[in-house]
C-alpha cells in the first residue's frame, strides 16, 4: 500500500489532512454499511484527506462536502442508481459526473443519468493517471 502513498506524495501542490484512526475508518464504514477498499483505508490512515492539483479526494475531515460518509449518502441521493456497496471519492465538478470505489478497489464514474462505468482497476490508477 505505499505505492499510494508515494503517488499521493508526489502529486504536484499535495496537501493533507489529519491522519484517520482504524476506529474512525471502521465508524464510516458501519455508518454507510459497506467496506472500504485497502487502498482508500491507506489512504485515510496516512492523511484523512488530501487534495492536489485536480485532484481532491473524500476522505474523513470536518468538511461535509469532503466527508466521505455526507458525502457519499449526499451523492447516493442524486444518483439513484448507484449501488450502495460504491462510496464517493471525487466530484469531478463538471456535467453531474461523480468518481466512486467498490471495497475491491475499482474505480467507476457515474453522471445523473448513466449507470455507473469502470474507468480504473485501482486508487493508484486512478490518481496517477488523472494527475
Amino acid at each position: 500500500m505505499n505505492d499510494i502513498i508515494d503517488a499521493m506524495k508526489a502529486l504536484n501542490s499535495f496537501s493533507q489532512g489529519d491522519p484517520a484512526s482504524e476506529s474512525e475508518i471502521s465508524e464510516a464504514e458501519s455508518e454507510l454499511g459497506l467496506s472500504f477498499a485497502d487502498d482508500y483505508k491507506a489512504y485515510l490512515t496516512a492523511f484523512g484527506s488530501m487534495d492536489a492539483y485536480g485532484i481532491e479526494l473524500t476522505g474523513l475531515i470536518d468538511d461535509e462536502e469532503l466527508h466521505v460518509v455526507s458525502a457519499t449518502k449526499e451523492a447516493w441521493s442524486f444518483h439513484n442508481h448507484v449501488p450502495h456497496t460504491f462510496y464517493l471519492l471525487e466530484d469531478a465538478a463538471y456535467d453531474g459526473i461523480l468518481v466512486w470505489q467498490d471495497s475491491s478497489g475499482s474505480v467507476y464514474q457515474s453522471t445523473p443519468t448513466d449507470l455507473p462505468t469502470k474507468t480504473y482497476p485501482s486508487l493508484l490508477e486512478y490518481v496517477t493517471r488523472k494527475a
